[in-house]
């Protein structure tokens, strides 16, 4: 209602201002606004780098199955001028994941504006310099009869390509401070339909996991956690008390998931993770709209990790109020103390987030996990300092800090062997490390190093073992022709 009345309220400024000025003055007052937002965004991309920038990103559903697609995109800059080549991008299929070409640009907007062009007016004219080719069959250029309800899905591909590549442009120039990785880039979301407790027909999706997405890590900084959501930076969560009031469910938790944001110099922000129980209801439908179960979508930078992977886990005919009712100490607080301890009786699903649609009952719990963001630069100059942070507030485990920051401690009140907690695992002395031991992380940085360079190949020698392999036919159903995505069958509707 806010939005339609600011709309409503432009409306009625603008026919005001053309009934004080004229017609004639409007019109050339917009077009300025269009002639000034192009300029500018030219003056802009005249100052970055000239080349080819290429980045590929991978989705690993169609939304009803597993499977492997692939966006890609080349972005070609000379001059004031862009194109933006999405060539290589698998090809349209019968499920939903489709879209048309300007539905790319319209998310690849989401990020120029928030990021490469933030302080120019919202304006087609800023999008003047670019050119779009986006190949004629590809799920980003289906054709009229393609089934496009989930573009925004599929082009999470798209809000992560555009700042891999723009990334790169920018670096260098003076422009560089809008360096970035992506952001966490997935859909979230629980969908539920039924009668909540007041005896209400409802349906919905919960925006907890949706709306507090990772942010990426910055050239100089680490990633906002929980920061919004991705197709609309202003995206709030739902208050939780709220949605309990409302909806038929009780939240278990919600908290920032430790190990979610990508590692590196800088840290991606984390992501959210969230157990939702049906409550005062006999049963509740669900369902899953989300991708990153198996390949994450919020890509490293410069060398930072991705963002975490994200299950799904439903544990059917629990003992959850039992347990509540009784007091019990172990009812888990955390996804990780859920899914190792098995504190909470019932049958246990670890699944793919993209879930049909079943029925829960009364009292089981329903876990959606949202994505942390990428991270930027390489994880062993990330300063140890902030590491010995970040592990004794609980936001990595020190199985992180020791396998992927290589830090060591001395001096904690419990023996620290490296090596011997698992990922993951549930880690009762985090809170008390010691301190940072200078000269052994020093070494284990040294010899993280070597490690490195022990591997090193001439790049045709790796490229010939590479380009052997190949991802079970399983995965290829909707990819397209193995390796350029070609389109190598029919798209059957029925």
């Amino acid at each position: 209602m806010a939005r339609a009345t600011g709309a409503d309220r432009l409306r009625v400024r603008l026919q005001e201002l053309a009934a004080e000025r004229g017609n004639d003055f409007v019109r050339g007052l917009l077009r300025s606004h269009v002639r000034e937002a192009e300029t500018a965004a030219r003056r802009r991309i005249s100052r970055w780098n000239d080349g080819t920038y290429r980045a590929t990103v991978f989705l690993d559903t169609i939304g009803r199955e597993p499977g492997l697609i692939r966006g890609s995109l080349a972005a070609v800059k000379r001059g004031e001028e862009i194109v933006m080549d999405f060539t290589g991008t698998s090809p349209e299929n019968d499920s939903s994941f489709n879209c048309f070409p300007h539905i790319v640009a319209a998310h690849a907007a989401i990020y120029l504006y928030a990021y490469c062009f933030h302080d120019l007016p919202v304006s087609n004219g800023s999008l003047a310099s670019l050119t779009w080719r986006v190949p004629r069959g590809t799920m980003f250029n289906a054709g009229p009869d393609a089934a496009v309800s989930n573009s925004p899905i599929v082009n999470s591909l798209t809000v992560s390509l555009a700042p891999l590549v723009m990334a790169r442009m920018m670096f260098g120039s003076t422009d560089q401070e809008q360096v970035a990785a992506p952001n966490g880039n997935i859909g979230a979301a629980v969908v539920f339909a039924g009668v909540n407790q007041y005896g209400v027909p409802i349906a919905d999706l919960d925006t907890a996991t949706l709306n507090t997405i990772g942010g990426g890590a910055r050239l100089d900084s680490d990633g906002v956690d929980a920061y919004g959501f991705p197709w609309c930076h202003a995206g709030r969560s739902t208050d939780v008390e709220d949605s309990e009031t409302d909806y038929q469910f009780l939240r278990l938790y919600l908290n920032l998931q430790a190990n979610s944001g990508g590692f590196g110099q800088h840290q991606g922000g984390l992501g959210t993770e969230s157990a939702l129980c049906p409550r005062h209801t006999p049963t509740m439908f669900f369902s899953g709209a989300s991708t990153g179960t198996m390949i994450p979508v919020g890509l490293g930078l410069f060398g930072g990790y991705p963002a975490a992977n994200r299950p799904g886990i439903w544990i059917h005919d629990t003992d959850l109020w039992a347990k509540m009712a009784r007091g019990d100490g172990d009812i888990p607080a955390t996804t990780a103390q859920l899914a190792t301890g098995r504190a909470i009786g019932g049958t246990y699903f670890f699944e793919h987030t993209e879930r049909p649609t079943r029925v829960a009952a009364d009292g089981d719990v329903i876990v959606q996990l949202g994505s942390g963001g990428g991270g930027y630069g390489d994880p062993i100059k990330r300063d140890p300092a902030l590491v010995a942070a970040d592990a004794a507030a609980g936001r990595i485990s020190r199985w992180t800090a020791e396998r992927v920051y290589h830090v060591r401690f001395t001096g904690g009140t419990g023996a620290f062997e490296p090596g011997t907690l698992e990922p993951g695992a549930a880690d009762p002395e985090a809170a008390d490390l010691g301190v940072v031991d200078t000269a052994a992380t020093q070494e284990a940085r040294r010899a993280a190093r070597a490690e490195r360079l022990s591997g090193a190949r001439p790049y045709a020698e790796f490229l010939a073992d590479w380009s052997a392999l190949r991802p079970p036919p399983a995965a290829l159903t909707y990819f397209g022709r193995w390796p350029d995505g070609a389109q190598d069958k029919p798209v059957v509707r029925i």
